[in-house]
């Protein structure tokens, strides 16, 4: 690993022992380099983008300049792992955003930009309009290993589709409203599914759990208070400790 000096005299240190630092650096540090010099930009906002959380998010202007943002900085598309996206957003008056099509095209065109997209859990939003429709998975090549949250601007059939869309998928953490119709799901959909959480107050069958590969876990709580109860178990942007997760831009 070569070392060379800057313009001050001082040592330049290689991009890669860089990253190795700022992984270590707190969010709101790496959030000030940012504002330092475009090389350091890009460099921090490859971890700050690797676990974003929006959920917090209803405003569909918001969200359209989210979509914005990640579409205009390959760096931060490219660095997305996990993303917490809402389940609705809503059209404030005034707005630029003169439709729900506009917002969906933009969350559309941001979905389609994150190749390495390997978590997706979508929390409880504000507003009347699904941000997700099926549309919105069009033309990804993101695969999926966690899925987690309601859908509802999906069907049934729309969602065994979008689960057969990434088959190496290990874990998925349904809603409340998907859950009560987890029993007629092909076995076959997702051949690599391990775990598939269900809050206890929508049990299903001991005869409709039987003849699926993967295994049905029931507890007593909600499936977002699950997961975030037994992630110690396994990776992931809800559990992770010590990882810079980017909340709202």
């Amino acid at each position: 690993m070569s070392q060379s000096r800057s313009r001050t005299g001082g040592i330049q240190l290689p991009p890669e022992l860089r990253l190795s630092i700022f992984d270590l650096v707190e969010t709101k540090d790496l959030a000030a380099l940012c504002l330092v010099s475009k090389t350091l930009q890009e460099e921090a906002e490859t971890i700050l983008y690797r676990y974003i959380v929006i959920s917090n998010i209803s405003d569909g202007e918001r969200l359209v300049s989210w979509c914005r943002a990640v579409v205009g900085r390959p760096w931060r598309a490219i660095s997305v792992r996990g993303l917490k996206f809402p389940t609705h957003f809503k059209l404030p008056d005034p707005s630029h955003v003169t439709s729900t099509s506009e917002v969906h095209d933009s969350i559309a065109q941001a979905f389609r930009s994150l190749p390495n997209l390997q978590a997706l859990q979508i929390e409880r939003g504000g507003g009347s309009h699904p941000s997700l429709l099926p549309s919105t998975f069009d033309h990804c090549t993101f695969s999926l290993d966690e899925l987690i949250g309601d859908l509802p601007g999906f069907s049934t059939g729309d969602i065994w589709k979008l689960l057969s869309l990434h088959p190496n998928m290990r874990y998925w953490v349904p809603g409340n409203t998907l859950a009560a119709a987890i029993s007629p799901m092909p076995a076959d959909v997702v051949p690599h599914l391990r775990d598939c959480l269900l809050a206890a107050r929508n049990p299903l069958r001991p005869s409709a759990v039987s003849r699926y590969a993967y295994r049905v876990v029931l507890y007593p709580l909600s499936p977002y208070d699950t997961f975030i109860s037994c992630g110690s178990r396994r990776r992931h942007l809800a559990t992770r400790t010590g990882t810079s997760s980017l909340h709202c831009i």
